[in-house]
Formats: structure tokens, sequence, C-alpha cells
């Protein structure tokens, strides 16, 4: 999408950690009583801050973990046991550029943050094949891909 270069994960937490203490911290409270989960229109991101904008649409997993960490983090994030409330967070209303038809879709859209439309003609079992599998250590949390050449995962 864009040439910027990516921003640690320490940084994009900060960012998002000012974005919801600033302009968020009601809907936050709110989302803990009600439903769980907080939702950001993308312009409101872009608004205060292009730069996590344009990297949640590059690189959507970071961005989104950040994000959770940054509530998680939050005084709104933890109830009066000191428990955390797992408190999720949606982004929508994408730029249009980032919106596509299901057949649309192609290599270049993969790993980005990109919104789906289409229609549904009928409902089936899908038919999942796996060609590579990316898992996360739990001791050091390094990322490992695993190309999968049989039907078995």
């Amino acid at each position: 999408m864009n040439n910027t270069p990516l921003m640690s994960a320490s940084d994009m937490i900060k960012h998002f950690s000012d974005l919801f203490s600033n302009h968020y911290s009601a809907v936050i409270a709110q989302a803990t009583r009600d439903q769980g989960f907080i939702q950001i229109p993308f312009f409101e991101l872009a608004e205060e801050n292009m730069d996590l904008a344009n990297q949640l649409l590059d690189s959507p997993e970071d961005s989104i973990k950040a994000a959770k960490i940054a509530i998680d983090q939050s005084p709104f994030g933890i109830d009066a046991d000191g428990k955390n409330k797992d408190l999720s967070v949606e982004f929508i209303h994408l730029p249009t550029t980032q919106v596509r038809n299901i057949w649309e879709v192609r290599n270049d859209d993969v790993g980005k943050f990109i919104a789906l439309q289409g229609i549904v003609n009928k409902c089936s079992d899908v038919m999942f094949t796996c060609t590579s599998a990316r898992f996360e250590c739990p001791m050091c949390g390094n990322l490992i891909n695993v190309l999968q050449v049989d039907n078995k995962f």
C-alpha cells in the first residue's frame, strides 16, 4: 500500500493507548457492560494517526494484536477484581480502495486488511485446503511457517 516503514509493536500499542484514552474511554466503558467489543471507524483512526491507519492496512494481524493489548492494559479493560474483561476491537468503514468483490481478490490482497462484499447464492460445506500453516512458539513467540504437502494438517 504505502512505503512507510513498519512501526514497532511498542509504538503501535502506545498509539492505540493514546487513541483509546483520548477518544474512546466512554465507548470502552460501555462495551464492558454490553457487547464486549468496540468498533472504530477507519476514518477516525486515520484522522488521529495516519501512520497507524496505514500500518493497519498493511499489517492487520500485528495492528489488531497491538490494539487488543492496548485495551487490555487500559483501566477500562480491567474489572473491579483486577481481571481482564476480554474486549475485542473491530475496525469498520474501510476506505473504498480496500473494498473488493469476492471474485476480485488476488494474490496482492493476501495479508492486507480488506473488506469483502458479495452475494450468497447457496450454502454448503466448505472444503478447506491448507497449503501452509503458521505456528507460534509458546516459549519465545517465534512464528514458524510449515508447508502442508498432503491433506492432513
